[in-house]
């Protein structure tokens, strides 16, 4: 492909991330939705309408391999164990539960419903697993609510989980035994991969952590963080390991130690993920296909959501049966479930593999436009019910007092 073409292509795309980023903040819309709807749009012009800039499947792969590295990190590297409080068992709680109960119902569902096989329904029903920190930011970003709190910190906790699981189901898709059983032979080869995967990323944090410890360069430290997340994938990869698990070791580790202006390193990384983020969510907007959207296709989208609406309030009943949440509290936990970057960077890793059908790359899609409209539309109707505590002032009894 006509590499001027590619990069006219790419200062578009940026120009309407720009453009989509001003609109969202004038009318208070979610960003992310606003970017997949720039991607559907741009895809439709004359200009993209015979000849898109991801054509080339080894640049689209190589984009996206980057993004999720570097997202993975980001997201990972903000897991500190001593940030979370008691609010971490209920997060905790509520994504196994989510986890569980999504994987049994939409896999089964969309096996029934869709005819995939089993693994690749799990492959389905995992990506929509996870919510997203940034994307539960955006809703209510001034609030102080510890039912807010608590999505933020089951985003983070749920994030790791949206990232292994589908990649996990799509090596036993692809999973080809010499001889033995199956399940023995791939879970051995699997936990060799995770040992690898796990092994890279702590040595790779070794040797770069050791001296960032103590030395900090404006210019050089940045590149430092972004060169060992894509040193410890690339590593674990080339010797047959599972780059994701090396990448979530890196992001723990970092999170964990001591970093000369660690602060200042993390700003570059979110403006790094920043840039990402509008790239691919343009991108995933390219993918989706409005030829395809028909009566089948909504009662579909309709009937998968609808389960995991379903799901995810058993799952936020079950896990909040004793707490002190009010009925309201426990409706944003329930309703308000966006799906962010982490998603769609999974959807184009498992999109580029040519297991899934344009049909079925559509729905995820659809998925995550659906559940960023719901999540609006919920937020903009009950915003002004929920307390927000750090407006609440104790009243003063002093003057009572003799």
């Amino acid at each position: 492909m006509d590499p001027l073409f590619i990069l006219l292509a790419i200062g578009v795309i940026f120009f309407f991330g720009l453009l989509s980023s001003l609109i969202s903040n004038k009318i208070k819309l979610p960003n992310m939705l606003l970017l997949i709807l720039a991607g559907i749009f741009l895809a439709n012009l004359p200009i993209f309408s015979q000849k898109t800039p991801f054509d080339d499947l080894t640049l689209v792969s190589t984009i996206s391999t980057i993004a999720l590295v570097l997202i993975i990190f980001s997201y990972t590297s903000r897991f500190r164990i001593k940030d979370f409080d008691s609010l971490s068992t209920d997060a905790g709680l509520i994504t196994l539960f989510s986890v569980i109960f999504t994987l049994i119902t939409v896999s089964l569902l969309v096996h029934f419903v869709l005819g995939l096989n089993l693994v690749l329904s799990l492959v389905f029903a995992s990506t929509l697993v996870g919510t997203d920190p940034s994307a539960v930011a955006q809703f209510l970003p001034n609030v102080r609510n510890k039912s807010i709190k608590l999505l933020f910190v089951e985003s983070i906790i749920n994030s790791p989980i949206t990232v292994l699981a589908p990649i996990v189901f799509l090596d036993f898709v692809n999973f080809k035994p010499v001889s033995g059983e199956l399940l023995t032979t791939f879970f051995t080869a699997f936990l060799s991969q995770v040992i690898v995967g796990i092994g890279s990323g702590f040595v790779i944090g070794l040797v770069f952590f050791k001296f960032m410890r103590k030395s900090y360069s404006a210019s050089l430290s940045p590149l430092a963080l972004i060169t060992a997340a894509l040193l410890a994938y690339g590593l674990a990869e080339y010797l047959s390991g599972n780059g994701v698990f090396a990448v979530t070791t890196l992001g723990l580790f970092y999170g964990t130690v001591s970093i000369k202006n660690k602060f200042v390193l993390s700003q570059y990384s979110r403006v790094i993920s920043d840039i990402l983020e509008i790239f691919v969510f343009i991108l995933i907007g390219f993918l989706f296909k409005v030829k395809l959207i028909n009566w089948k296709f909504v009662l579909e989208l309709s009937l998968i959501f609808g389960t995991y609406l379903l799901m995810r309030w058993l799952a936020v009943l079950l896990a909040l049966r004793k707490s002190t949440f009010s009925k309201l509290e426990k409706h944003f936990i329930t309703f308000l479930p966006p799906k962010g970057v982490v998603t769609v960077v999974i959807i184009l890793t498992i999109a580029l593999t040519g297991n899934f059908p344009e049909e079925t790359i559509n729905l995820l899609i659809g998925f995550i436009v659906l559940s960023q409209l719901f999540s609006t539309i919920f937020v903009k109707m009950n915003a002004k019910k929920i307390t927000d505590y750090s407006k609440v002032k104790l009243r003063n009894f002093s003057k009572n007092i003799p």
